[in-house]
């Protein structure tokens, strides 16, 4: 069966490309493991969240989003070549992305020293 919420975060990647106007370079790894619907829906939701950042924040002309499936782990990277945030608001949605995140137990990091770059990191349960 194909897995539906991949099929949603493509839809949200070319939903964006379409509205942005900006270069979108996207890079989702398919999971031999499938993801939870849980981990899937807190990433779908951070994925928007920090799309729309850039669109309000960023500047940007360029996003990079990356979705790879480590060892015991799923990261999603959301990364622009904007104006980035010297002092970090913790408005601008991340508490809520925070939130969603550490409730899967997983961690955010956001950097803004070059651009913006928020990355969620989820852990996941091995299939054995």
């Amino acid at each position: 069966a194909p897995d539906l919420s991949a099929q949603e975060m493509a839809l949200i990647i070319e939903r964006f490309r379409r509205d942005s106007g900006l270069q979108v370079i996207a890079d989702i790894q398919d999971s031999e493991q499938p993801l939870t619907p849980a981990q899937w829906e807190a990433l779908n939701a951070n994925l928007t969240e920090a799309l729309g950042n850039v669109l309000r924040h960023a500047h940007a002309s360029q996003v990079h989003i990356s979705l790879q499936m480590l060892p015991g782990m799923v990261r999603l990277e959301v990364a622009d070549n904007g104006v980035g945030a010297q002092d970090m608001v913790e408005g601008m949605g991340l508490s809520g992305m925070r939130e969603r995140t550490a409730a899967l137990g997983g961690s955010l990091m956001v950097r803004g020293d070059q651009g913006m770059q928020v990355i969620t990191l989820l852990p996941r349960k091995e299939a054995t």
